[in-house]
């Protein structure tokens, strides 16, 4: 796993990125998938599948402990590893009208959910991990195809990486020498970025469109996944080429490796995919209620994963908060929470999270006791 996530995720999340003045496939998406929702939620979506609705155990039903304003488009969060601190992107932080900038990666106290520093990044920051000691952020700028070091104890930008046009999701590797970084821009597949030097050391083709990436915990396998193919590239890292390509059936946005590499968790349109690494089959489908954007977050043994779909009917514009028994592949749980993508960031102990979303008209964050198993 990554120094910054002890949930059986080597990172990831919901990401918006930019071409110059295009907006990308992710964001049109995004922008739809919010209008739908709030606007006809009968079209999208109604009664839970029946094998979604499973009757919730109390042990496996979150609950929104808190709720706070915070920012506009919030697109990723993470906690530091002292559990003081929650990180937040906004990817809307740049107001292309008036040409300022309020602060790309909000600072939170979590004892006191009070914001104490807003730092600038780049342009369209979507994704952020911390290195081990929580001393420094490496922010992706999705709109400005940049990488934004940050001193965490000055709260200031030491250096910037440039890395090619489209990137949406990146994973710090376990010696924090290393960036994966997912791109789809004029350069489509998976870019593996020296950190100390900023140079790219490999560009891996991988499909159409691969928005996310997931890497085994031996580090010896990356996996991406393909929106319009509907599929998964399986990425031989030692000998930095595809290995093979599964074909999941379906559109599917993000992906997520369980810590022992067996499994892998595919969101598609308004499911769970479940991948059997060995076999590369599709071995379940999960239904949740509609539709599924971002990615998996598992639990630290493993046993849990939580995945943010849309409303089930009752709840227009909201979420659903999904609790999966991945031994069983049912869903045990659900709670309502805020909903556009599925960024999740889990306090160090792995029993609360904070799921941060957003739109122009300003960013919520909900704070959640996860259950355990």
């Amino acid at each position: 796993m990554t120094p910054t996530d002890a949930h059986g995720n080597l990172r990831t999340g919901t990401r918006r990125r930019h071409r110059g003045k295009q907006i990308s496939l992710h964001s049109a998406f995004l922008v739809v998938l919010a209008a739908l929702l709030l606007l006809a939620p009968s079209a999208v979506a109604g009664p839970p599948p029946a094998s979604a609705a499973a009757a919730p155990v109390a042990a496996a039903t979150p609950k929104v402990l808190a709720t706070f304003p915070l920012g506009k488009a919030l697109s990723n969060a993470v906690v530091s590893p002292d559990g003081r601190r929650l990180y937040v992107t906004d990817v809307l932080a740049f107001d292309f009208l008036t040409h300022m900038y309020s602060g790309g990666v909000h600072v939170v106290d979590t004892a006191s959910r009070r914001v104490l520093a807003s730092i600038n990044v780049g342009n369209g920051p979507c994704d952020i991990i911390l290195n081990r000691a929580g001393t420094l952020a490496y922010v992706l700028n999705c709109m400005g195809n940049t990488i934004s070091v940050v001193d965490l104890r000055s709260r200031s930008v030491v250096r910037t990486l440039d890395v090619p046009s489209g990137p949406s999701q990146m994973v710090l590797n376990a010696a924090e020498t290393v960036l994966y970084v997912a791109t789809n821009g004029m350069t489509v597949g998976l870019v593996i970025l020296d950190v100390k030097t900023g140079r790219i050391i490999a560009n891996i083709p991988a499909g159409w469109d691969p928005e996310t990436v997931s890497v085994n915990a031996a580090e010896t396998t990356a996996y991406t996944v393909n929106v319009a193919d509907g599929q998964l590239t399986v990425i031989d890292l030692r000998a930095r080429r595809v290995q093979s390509v599964i074909d999941v059936g379906q559109f599917a946005y993000g992906v997520t490796v369980n810590p022992a590499g067996t499994r892998a968790y595919i969101n598609g349109f308004d499911s769970v995919i479940v991948v059997n690494l060995s076999t590369q089959k599709v071995v379940a489908q999960i239904p949740l209620t509609a539709i599924v954007a971002g990615r998996v977050h598992l639990n630290r043994a493993g046993t849990l994963g939580f995945s943010i779909a849309g409303h089930d009917g009752k709840a227009p514009a909201g979420g659903i908060l999904h609790v999966i028994d991945l031994a069983s592949n049912t869903v045990v749980g659900t709670a309502p929470v805020c909903f556009l993508g599925n960024p999740m960031a889990f306090e160090p102990s792995g029993q609360r999270a904070y799921i941060p979303c957003g739109n122009t008209l300003g960013g919520t964050v909900n704070f959640v006791q996860m259950p355990q198993k």
